[in-house]
Formats: C-alpha cells, sequence, structure tokens
C-alpha cells in the first residue's frame, strides 16, 4: 500500500508540475493541513503526500465524471468508484467546514481534492477535474468570481470598512459642528456691528458735515452718510427707516452738521426737522473782493457773526492741500505781517446758502470752489514757472486790482513778471498803488496814490519799499486773474498807468512812462 502510494505520489507530482506549468494564471499557494484527533501521526505525515498525488476535484452533480491521469483531453469528464483506501484517505484529510473554505483556494492552486459525496462509503463518487485545472467560468467552493477568495480577508475588509465608515460619520459630525458655530460666531458678530450702528452705542463722536443736494431719495441719503463715514451700511439704513416708517417724500437739501454717535432714527430727523424752519438765501461775491468785504456780505444776510467769521478764517483746519500748504509756509515765518491767512482763496462766485449755515460750512463753499478751479495743470505750471500756489495767487490779486478790464489782464501780468525777472529795471520793486491801498482805511483810500501814504503804510505789503512780490494776496481773484498770472503776454513793458476810463497806457522805459502820466493828468484836469 505504501509502494503503491508512493507510485501515485510521483505521478500525482508530475501531474500537479504540469497543471502549474499549463496554468501560468493561478498562483500557487502552499496548503495548510488540518489534523483531526483521529487520525494516527502516520496518517498526518503522509496527508501532504497523500492530497498531492490525488487529481483536482470540481463540485458537481451527484454523477461524477472521471479523468484517468495523463488523459490527453483533459476537459473531458468520466466516472468511476472510489475505493476504500481512496475514502480513508479522503476522510483523513477533509477539514472542518470553516477551515475548509480558506484551504480551498490553495488545495485547488495545488491540484488538491474538492468533492462533495453522495451515497455509502462504497459507492461515493467524485468529479476528478484534469490536473490542467477548472473549466473557464466554473464556480467553486472558496472563489468568487472565478477568483480565490479569503473568508478571512473578506471579513477583515468588511470589518474595516465598518471602522471607516464609523469614523466618517464621526468626522462628519465634527465637521457639521464647527461649521455651525463658526457660521453661528459670524452672525452673532455681524449682528452686534449692525446694532452698533444703528443705535450707536460705541462710535465716534466728531462732526461731519454733509451736503444734501435737492431732491435726495431716503438711498441718496443713506450712500452719503455712508461715504463721508457716518453709517457703515447704507442699506441697512434705509432698511431701518423704511421698517420704521420715519421715511418722507422729500428732504431737505443743503449743508448738515451731523456724527457718527447719532442714532438712525436721530439722523433721519435731523434732515427732516429743519425743512419748515430753514430758508435759502443767494449771495453773490464779486471779483476782487477782499476777507472783510466777504465777511461783511455774510452777516448782512443773516449768516454767522464777524468774530466767529475771522476766527475761521485765521485758524479753522480745513482739509484742503493748499491751505495745508500755505499753513506750513505762515509756520516758518510767522511774523510775516499777513494780514489774512486765507485771503485770496476765497473764490468769487454766486452762492447758494441756509440762513442756519455755520461759518465753517460757508467758508468751506468758497474753498471748495477754488480748489475745484486752481487744478492740478495750474498746480503743475506754478511749479514749472519757480512760482509756489501763495504766489500764484498773490500775483493774481494784484493783477485783478490793476486791471480794470480784462483785455489788461495779460499786459499787466506782464509788467510784473518783467520787474520780477529783470530786477536792474525798477530795482526789483513792483511798485503797485493797490498793495499800498490794501492795508489803508478804506475813507483814505483814493485813486492816486500820494508820497506821503507810501511812507506812512510802510509794511509788508507796500511794494515801493520793497522787492518783489508782497507778504501775501491782497484780494480774492477771478479765474481769468490767475489764468494771466500764470500765462502772461509777451512784452517788454515795464511801466502801466490808469486812464480816467480805467484803461492802462503802458511804457518801455521810464521816460514814456512819464509822457502817459502828463497825458492822463491833462485829460483829468489836475
Amino acid at each position: 500500500m505504501n509502494d503503491q502510494n508512493n507510485k501515485q505520489t510521483k505521478g500525482g507530482q508530475t501531474s500537479a508540475q504540469s497543471a502549474q506549468e499549463s496554468s501560468p494564471r493561478v498562483k500557487q499557494r502552499v496548503p495548510v493541513p488540518i489534523s483531526r484527533p483521529s487520525v494516527t501521526a502516520r496518517q498526518a505525515k503522509a496527508q501532504p503526500a497523500q492530497r498531492q498525488d490525488m487529481p483536482p476535484v470540481r463540485r458537481t452533480a451527484p454523477q461524477i465524471p472521471q479523468s484517468a491521469p495523463g488523459a490527453k483531453e483533459p476537459d473531458q469528464q468520466k466516472t468511476r468508484k472510489i475505493t476504500s483506501a481512496e475514502m480513508s484517505v479522503i476522510n483523513s484529510s477533509r477539514p472542518v467546514a470553516a477551515a475548509r473554505s480558506q484551504s480551498a483556494p490553495a488545495a485547488r492552486s495545488s491540484g488538491a481534492i474538492d468533492a462533495d459525496f453522495v451515497g455509502n462509503s462504497e459507492t461515493r463518487q467524485m468529479k476528478i477535474v484534469s490536473p490542467a485545472g477548472p473549466r473557464k467560468n466554473a464556480r467553486t467552493p472558496g472563489m468568487k468570481n472565478g477568483r480565490p477568495g479569503n473568508n478571512d480577508s473578506e471579513f477583515k475588509k468588511n470589518k474595516g470598512e465598518f471602522g471607516r465608515g464609523v469614523v466618517n460619520n464621526s468626522v462628519k459630525a465634527v465637521i457639521y459642528i464647527v461649521c455651525v458655530l463658526v457660521v453661528s460666531g459670524f452672525l452673532s458678530l455681524f449682528a452686534i456691528m449692525v446694532g452698533n450702528d444703528v443705535f450707536a452705542f460705541v462710535k465716534d463722536s466728531a462732526e461731519v458735515t454733509v451736503t444734501i443736494p435737492e431732491g435726495a431719495s431716503l438711498g441718496d441719503i443713506a450712500e452719503i452718510l455712508g461715504d463721508n463715514g457716518v453709517i457703515k451700511y447704507p442699506s441697512m439704513f434705509k432698511l431701518y427707516i423704511n421698517l420704521r416708517k420715519k421715511g418722507a417724500d422729500e428732504y431737505l437739501s443743503g449743508d448738515f452738521t451731523v456724527s457718527p454717535s447719532m442714532p438712525y432714527d436721530t439722523l433721519i430727523a435731523t434732515f427732516k426737522k429743519a425743512a419748515a424752519a430753514r430758508t435759502e438765501i443767494t449771495i453773490t461775491f464779486t471779483e476782487g473782493m477782499t476777507v472783510d468785504e466777504i465777511v461783511d456780505r455774510f452777516v448782512e444776510n443773516g449768516i454767522g457773526t464777524r468774530e466767529r467769521f475771522i476766527d475761521v478764517i485765521q485758524n479753522y483746519q480745513f482739509d484742503y492741500w493748499f491751505v495745508k500748504e500755505l499753513d506750513e509756509l505762515i509756520a516758518k515765518n510767522p511774523n510775516s505781517g499777513r494780514r489774512y491767512r486765507l485771503e485770496g482763496y476765497l473764490f468769487p462766485d454766486t452762492y447758494n446758502f441756509f440762513s442756519d449755515s455755520t461759518e465753517e460750512k460757508a467758508i468751506s463753499r468758497l474753498l471748495d470752489n477754488f480748489n475745484k478751479k486752481f487744478d492740478e495743470n495750474y498746480r503743475l505750471t506754478a511749479r514749472q514757472m519757480g512760482f509756489t500756489c501763495d504766489e500764484i495767487v498773490t500775483l493774481a490779486s494784484m493783477i485783478q486790482k490793476e486791471a480794470k478790464f480784462n483785455n489788461d489782464y495779460p499786459l499787466v501780468s506782464s509788467v510784473f513778471h518783467n520787474r520780477l525777472k529783470n530786477t536792474s529795471v525798477t530795482g526789483g520793486k513792483l511798485e503797485s498803488n493797490a498793495t499800498v491801498q490794501y492795508t489803508m482805511p478804506k475813507e483814505e483810500v483814493q485813486l492816486a496814490l500820494s508820497l506821503e501814504d507810501i511812507e506812512k503804510y510802510d509794511n509788508a505789503y507796500n511794494t515801493y519799499k520793497y522787492e518783489g512780490l508782497p507778504v501775501g494776496p491782497i484780494c480774492n481773484p477771478s479765474l481769468n486773474a490767475l489764468y494771466f498770472s500764470l500765462y502772461p503776454q509777451d512784452s517788454d513793458y515795464y511801466y502801466f498807468i490808469s486812464d480816467s476810463s480805467g484803461f492802462n497806457l503802458y511804457a518801455r522805459t521810464w521816460q514814456e512812462h512819464q509822457k502817459n502820466r502828463q497825458k492822463v493828468e491833462s485829460e483829468s484836469g489836475t
């Protein structure tokens, strides 16, 4: 029996090797034998050899075809009865139900037996599959979709997938909670910020001047307040006023002084409350008016007081580039003798004011107009000519006072520019009567300036006694005067004198100028 088994073992090995060579797709796995308590040590030792000489078995119907070892057609199936010796070996090598499914792929890969048995021990049959391997798409125990399977690995895989599912759900829950908290935090912060803007719990108390145009709507007012930093949320302002039903069909136009510390209710009430009490006033400031004359015109029309106007003109910190530049200039020479800080910058024009306008608002309107007229091109031209803005305004104010008609503006400007360039002709002195008359009392001012007046009013504005431009503008010039101070006519005149009608006579030399003087005196009868 042992000899027979040995022969079968060699034959089985040969068949197994052929099956492995003919089936390269199947990876070889080492079978794990499972011993039963009833198997003897000798049988357990011979078990691997007995499993190797047995041809592979595929589970089929009770009728199992048999294929003899070494058959030429491995796919053709035949049936035969199993002998008692073979049955004993099979019984001794059958694993338990749980282990059989695990060892099936390994047994199949090495040519082991896998079969269902029916009938008694003498008539049990099995299907012998040739060593070449099972047919394509055949289903065998331990196989999944035609490939070897493993119950333990699938269990672990399912267990791992279950664990990953639990972890994924936990992560999703944490992310959801974090998102809810973050969104809630942002909403709470936004609600606090909006509430502070609506009710002005903690806001800046600085005053801001806003201008509401004629026919402005609630949306326009909200945008104006937002642009000026009074409120942060114009859309909320509009929504709040509509919900509170405190809006109006029409709002008052004009300048208003408000503050970010004012709640929405107070802000909208400010624009509505003063509507019935305010009246609009139109004031015209002519070209060449001085600060004193402009202030008097304001007070005469019921706007502000003279004392407050002078204080604003001299000290108020307006946010304009030319005012800042002027303040720096004055700070370098505080004892220059300048009469009014903003003389020359209160642009003459026609304005509409409300009767309750403050002095700051009124002066700001005039400065704003100057800022628009004296644009970047004027500033660039002045720098290229070597003049500061204040020097150009000062020169323009002298042109304004010395030229009665527009035709004289470019020639008067050329006379002053020529004297400033060629100081040898007049010693660098501009000798303008208007500069001396600026500091004289109104009742003493005359068309002709006497030598006594020149000596009497000895100050920084006296261009007969001091070279160059006066210390500051002597009036508030027009746009034409500003223009021709930058673009004088090209001439060689150094002198001029006005006749009784206001026209000027120009001369190149001192002798020509004396002839013109005699002509004017003869016409006037003096």
